[in-house]
């Protein structure tokens, strides 16, 4: 009797996580309303936060919402975008490097420095060290044919901003 109570409360608990931590889930971040992106960032973050193990299943997923997120230009996603995407580098680094988003990661970063932080300049500001000091060490490997290193783009870009 334990076993068949047992069952249908864990199928019901999988069908749940996949409901709500499927890949549909982290493509919230391309809708066109800010309210969802910014709602995705923090449901991204409770997820970090909360539920350890779902977070590790989806990591990667996750890695393309929150990475993603250094597009934004809305300053009310920025505010819900940093800490999500600090714990996620934090304590899900090789599921960021694996992700197709981490190639766009400098030079999102680059462009939205930049551009002032689209207004969000005191929100970037606290996270941004943090950031760089947890982003994979490859992503700072220059290519042949960059004209500056990564780390010197993202402080011309600091100051251009």
């Amino acid at each position: 009797a334990a076993e068949s109570g047992e069952a249908p409360a864990s199928g019901a608990r999988a069908a749940l996580e996949a409901a709500l931590c499927g890949g549909e889930v982290w493509r919230l971040g391309s809708a066109a309303s800010s309210f969802v992106r910014t709602g995705a960032y923090g449901w991204a973050g409770s997820v970090l936060s909360h539920s350890t193990a779902v977070a590790a299943g989806t990591a990667a997923e996750m890695a393309g919402l929150l990475l993603g997120g250094l597009k934004e230009s809305e300053p009310a996603c920025h505010a819900a975008l940093w800490e999500p995407l600090l714990l996620l580098l934090r304590d899900h680094g090789a599921a960021v490097s694996c992700s197709a988003a981490a190639r766009h990661t400098l030079p999102r970063l680059v462009s939205l420095l930049e551009h002032g932080c689209h207004g969000a300049a005191p929100t970037v500001a606290r996270a941004l060290l943090p950031l760089v000091s947890l982003l994979p060490a490859p992503l700072f490997e220059p290519p042949a044919s960059a004209a500056l290193p990564p780390a010197a783009a993202l402080l011309a870009a600091l100051w251009r901003g």
